[in-house]
């Protein structure tokens, strides 16, 4: 903003250089420098045509606008030697989505996500930028803020299309764009108590008592959020650990848990065990593709792994994994914890005669498997 009022190029260049070192950490802030960059090649552009500009000029905005892309050129070159392919990592990441966290999308996601942030800047920021717009003749910094806040963050929504995602990385994304939106937010606070306001005092009395407001609802919502869908596996582990204290024969007793998303590293954190228990299917932390044993086709192979390493229960959540424990085991739910089933084995299913097919269940070894 100092280079539109000023026009001063060191101001430009600074702008420059923060993005950069923001472009090696967050691919969100490519986003804010194409705005950016295009900004100052469409005002290298407008005054060459005019012929209005200095050469000097025309080379500060060049240089500009081409520094904050030193990274992420790096990035596409090295995905296209690597890949024959410059933007590979961008399907890499959509691929890697549809896989792993389904086909769903809904723009009301960010939406949601926004409002469980901040539901002051959600709806008054909405206000403020449109404040913003309609005082963006009288004033460029005040459209280039506006500019800023908005495109990028449409750039981001037409790239992942509403595809959900685990409340982290929602956060993550989103997060970004709404801190953008605080300016508009107080503008629209300041503009609001200079409306009211009859004295300094009053007007004193006001900020302190809207920003009180905001901050107390907001750290009391900061401790509700939930930051990641593996969290849910800490309470399951706890109830696995409870389980064992609760009855000391099971602590011998391998249970069988389904292998989901990071969930099952959190389920072996709290049940505090690194050795009994049983992974519903191989395991693959690279392309997690692999599916589980628990269906008709192994359904002979798990009756004997059952039996054979004395299950004491299976702990699943998959719809498609529970009607097959259900229906083909025929065993019935004890309990469920953040949608996780708990099916007790009987004690006689360890006494089974063993089937001929091999047991293709592994022993989990949690965080083992990432030693080197």
């Amino acid at each position: 903003m100092p280079y539109l009022k000023i026009g001063r190029a060191r101001y430009a260049y600074l702008s420059a250089i923060m993005l950069a070192l923001g472009n090696g950490f967050r691919f969100e802030s490519w986003m804010v420098s194409l705005v950016f960059s295009l900004y100052l090649i469409g005002e290298m552009a407008y005054h060459l045509w005019r012929r209005d500009m200095d050469w000097r000029r025309v080379g500060h905005c060049a240089i500009a606008a081409g520094l904050p892309w030193l990274f992420p050129l790096a990035w596409i070159v090295g995905s296209y030697v690597a890949t024959g392919d410059a933007v590979n990592f961008l399907r890499d990441v959509q691929v890697y989505k549809l896989t792993w966290y389904g086909p769903h999308r809904s723009y009301g996601y960010y939406l949601e996500t926004f409002w469980r942030i901040d539901p002051y800047a959600t709806v008054l920021g909405v206000f403020g930028l449109i404040f913003c717009l309609s005082r963006a003749r009288a004033s460029r910094a005040g459209s280039w803020y506006t500019t800023m806040t908005v495109v990028p963050f449409l750039i981001f929504a037409g790239l992942h299309g509403g595809q959900l995602e685990p409340p982290g990385n929602f956060v993550r994304y989103l997060a970004p764009f709404e801190f953008l939106v605080y300016p508009a937010l107080a503008g629209l606070i300041v503009l609001g108590i200079n409306r009211v306001a009859r004295s300094r005092h009053l007007g004193v009395a006001l900020v302190v008592l809207i920003v009180g407001v905001m901050v107390v609802t907001q750290v009391h919502e900061a401790f509700q959020f939930t930051n990641d869908p593996a969290g849910a596996g800490l309470a399951v582990g706890r109830r696995i650990r409870a389980l064992r204290q609760e009855n000391p024969d099971l602590a011998q007793r391998p249970m069988l848990i389904e292998v989901s998303y990071w969930q099952y590293l959190a389920i072996h954190v709290d049940a505090d065990d690194i050795s009994h228990l049983v992974y519903d299917r191989e395991l693959d932390v690279v392309r997690r593709q692999t599916t589980s044993y628990l269906s008709a086709d192994h359904s002979n192979a798990v009756r004997d792994c059952i039996a054979r390493y004395g299950i004491s229960y299976i702990v699943i959540k998959s719809p498609e994994l529970r009607q097959f424990v259900e229906n083909d085991l025929g065993l019935s739910p004890a309990e469920e914890v953040n949608l996780y089933a708990f099916y007790p084995v009987p004690e006689g299913w360890t006494k089974l005669e063993k089937a001929l097919a091999p047991c293709p269940l592994q022993f989990g070894a949690g965080y083992e498997q990432f030693k080197p």
